[in-house]
């Protein structure tokens, strides 16, 4: 279930956006506990995400690509380490994405489940 059907009030524009790394692959890594999984963007470059550590509705136009059970999350680009991340007492992290290169990160206090 996708955020928007919970929350009412902030979106996900009234957080900071913040830099996640380059590439000229197209491609970033996520680490986040065990897992391992590839980020892909429609484009090289640059990307950005907001960052969403509260309840908030997130746009109908994102579609969540990755859940991850963990309250830390880490993501490499083609050089190394870009974005490390924790934020205590979250139980999952979903990873939104849009167009190009637009990105979501949203911390969640609550398991969500498909």
């Amino acid at each position: 279930m996708k955020s928007e059907q919970k929350h009412k009030g902030k979106t996900y524009k009234d957080f900071g956006c913040t830099s996640i790394g380059a590439s000229d692959i197209a491609a970033l890594t996520i680490r986040a506990g065990a897992e391992v999984k590839s980020l892909n963007f429609g484009t090289d470059g640059c990307y950005y995400a907001y960052i969403v550590t509260e309840p908030a509705e997130i746009g109908a136009h994102y579609t969540r690509v990755a859940s991850f059970n963990s309250p830390w999350i880490k993501i490499y680009d083609d050089e190394g380490k870009t974005f490390d991340k924790y934020v205590d007492g979250t139980q999952t992290i979903n990873i939104y994405r849009a167009g190009n290169v637009a990105a979501i990160i949203e911390f969640c206090k609550y398991a969500i489940s498909d």
